[in-house]
């Protein structure tokens, strides 16, 4: 919260927020009243959404949820709209777009990661390499299973080269198995 703040406010060349909406209650609110006190903002209008929750007692069958709060600077208990208001609605739709957004964000961030190899954390390996090692051998445990001549035909490798990467590949995959002993065993 606080670095998101002051990164936003050090980019003087945007125009200043009519409001700011923290995705939070009071604790998350507090944070950000802090840091706008610490950069001189505190003329900008701030409001902290918690979210409803669901609460359940587990003696019973039913569920009770609670109502979505609106907390405001200075003010001890929160604010709560009717459902159905236009106030209720966008403030809502805010916090739940700023949700969807980090959620579409972080999967990305998933996605790629994910689609790295152990041939990305092989060095002086560059995507034109790996890219002709994927073409002929289809997958690292291919390329594994190579031997140093067969890679050494690829556009790029040298005998030497492939058996670097031969090595590199093998160094990997030992401490990648060393990690899992390791997690095993703690």
């Amino acid at each position: 919260m606080r670095e998101v703040l002051r990164r936003r406010f050090q980019h003087t060349e945007l125009q200043d927020p009519q409001l700011i909406v923290i995705d939070g209650g009071k604790g998350q609110l507090g944070i950000a009243m802090e840091v706008l006190k610490e950069i001189g903002r505190t003329d900008l209008p701030v409001v902290g959404l918690a979210k409803a929750r669901t609460e359940s007692d587990f003696g019973s069958s039913e569920v009770k949820a609670t109502e979505e709060r609106f907390y405001l600077p200075g003010r001890q208990n929160p604010v709560v709209f009717k459902p159905g208001s236009e106030a209720f609605r966008i403030l809502v739709g805010i916090r739940d777009e700023a949700h969807r957004f980090a959620i579409t964000y972080h999967r990305k961030l998933r996605e790629a990661t994910s689609l790295e190899s152990e041939l990305d954390q092989i060095p002086g390996l560059g995507p034109k390499k790996k890219k002709a090692l994927l073409l002929k051998f289809s997958s690292v445990e291919a390329i594994r299973a190579a031997d140093a001549d067969e890679i050494a035909k690829v556009p790029g490798f040298t005998r030497e080269s492939a058996v670097g990467l031969l090595e590199a590949l093998a160094d990997a995959h030992s401490g990648a198995l060393r990690l899992l002993a390791g997690s095993k065993t703690s």
